[in-house]
């Protein structure tokens, strides 16, 4: 992740990234040798996990990346305060608790796939309008509306999906199935926002330097 985030010396860089990559693929022979591996890799055998695996990193790394951005827009191109901030991220959070539980409900009826694909329409629909309703005028009733789509549509992928996923293994994986889902998460969160603080970064300066107007045109870039 360093040598990603390392665009200053691309050299430096590229040793990091491959030192790095090395490292994973030494850990994966590892694991497959030992007896008793810290990680039981054998469960990306199933189509299904290893399938939610991907799509549930693309979702959290997503869900990282905007509660970070929609803060910095806030703060930097409407130049409200931190606490303004916190007042359009707080009801998306009681939105996703409220939400996780719900979908928790709804999956035993409708089953993860319907939720899952409801759930991609309304993350899409929702970063979609953040490139074409964010401004400086925007109203936070606004944008904390959308933010709430936003995670609503989280709520409705990462609950169901994982569920689907852990129940697709034999009892004796979930531990190690649940282990994996926690740690590729973490790991697809922190490369997510990684690239989206770069595109943040590159695009407010060829849109003029560092003020409100570029910095928005930043965060249109992001999402």
């Amino acid at each position: 992740m360093y040598g990603v985030n390392s665009t200053d010396d691309s050299a430096l860089a590229t040793v990091l990234i491959w030192v790095g990559f090395l490292a994973l693929i030494l850990f994966v022979i590892r694991q497959f040798r030992l007896e008793t591996p810290v990680l039981e890799l054998r469960t990306f055998r199933s189509p299904l996990f290893a399938l939610v695996i991907v799509i549930t990193t693309l979702s959290f790394s997503l869900l990282i990346a905007g509660e970070t951005i929609l803060p910095m827009y806030v703060q930097n191109v409407q130049l409200y305060s931190a606490f303004h901030s916190g007042l359009i991220i707080f009801p998306g959070a009681i939105t996703l608790a409220v939400m996780s539980l719900v979908a928790g409900k709804w999956f035993d009826r409708y089953g993860g796939l319907r939720l899952a694909l409801i759930g991609f329409v309304l993350l899409c629909s929702s970063s979609l309008s953040y490139v074409f309703v964010l401004s400086q005028e925007t109203p936070i009733v606004v944008t904390a509306l959308l933010f709430m789509i936003f995670m609503a549509g989280i709520a409705m992928i990462n609950m169901p999906l994982t569920t689907a996923a852990l129940n697709a293994l034999p009892n004796e994986w979930i531990s190690h199935g649940t282990a994996i889902t926690n740690t590729v998460r973490q790991f697809g969160g922190s490369i997510g926002l990684i690239f989206i603080i770069s595109f943040i970064t590159r695009a407010a300066p060829e849109a003029g330097g560092a003020n409100p107007i570029a910095f928005l045109e930043g965060v249109q870039a992001a999402f």
